[in-house]
This record gives C-alpha cells, structure tokens and sequence, in this order.
C-alpha cells in the first residue's frame, strides 16, 4: 500500500484526529498570494487577534469575515465564515506557517491559492 501525508496510510488516518501542526505539506502552500481558512458556525475562534496582529506584521491584509467571492465560493456550507489572508507579492512563508499551523491546531478546514 502506498504511503502517503507524512508517512501514513489513509486507514491510519482515519483513525486519528491528525490535528498535526500541517508541517508535513506546507511545502504546498509555498508561493501562495491567498489562504482561507473556514470558521465553522457557532464557533470561538480562540487567538485570532494574536494572529491577526502577527500576519499584520509581515505585510499581509487579513479580512474577517471574508466577503470574497472566491473565498465565498469555497465555503463548505453556507453558514461558515472565512478568515482570508492576503498579500500581493505573496505570503512569506514565516507567515504561512504561523498561520497553516493556527488553522491545524483548531482543527479547521482551509484553502490556498497559488498563481500560474
């Protein structure tokens, strides 16, 4: 069986939470002008001003709630919200670490863009 996501198998995936910190493909994120990262509804977001002011410092724009048609197109329902961090030139790779590290640690579903 082929190996995969940090050396695990899909079946023993499946039977853990995998809150890891995301180090295994951040490689993935490298070059990205955007990531989202959805809020699911009723939820606390714990750190986000901590977060905010860190991103801040490195040249990015962070809107929440996005009201991004892209960013609103990927939401997995209708009823969660999206942080969405931006930078024109592209997120240093310091600041998409913190933040892909954030969003694992609560566990929360994101999505990144990458342009051609």
């Amino acid at each position: 069986m082929m190996q995969k996501w940090g050396g695990k198998s899909r079946n023993a995936l499946r039977k853990t939470s995998n809150r890891g910190t995301g180090d295994d493909h951040i490689f993935q994120l490298e070059g990205a002008q955007r990531l989202s990262i959805f809020i699911p509804p009723n939820s606390r977001i714990r750190g986000y001003k901590e977060l905010s002011t860190h991103l801040e410092s490195y040249g990015c724009t962070i809107t929440y709630p996005s009201k991004s048609l892209e960013v609103l197109r990927e939401l997995p329902t209708a009823s969660f919200t999206a942080i969405n961090i931006e930078s024109k030139e592209g997120i240093e790779i310091e600041a998409l670490q913190m933040a892909h590290r954030w969003a694992h640690q609560r566990n929360l579903l994101h999505s990144f863009f990458i342009p051609l």
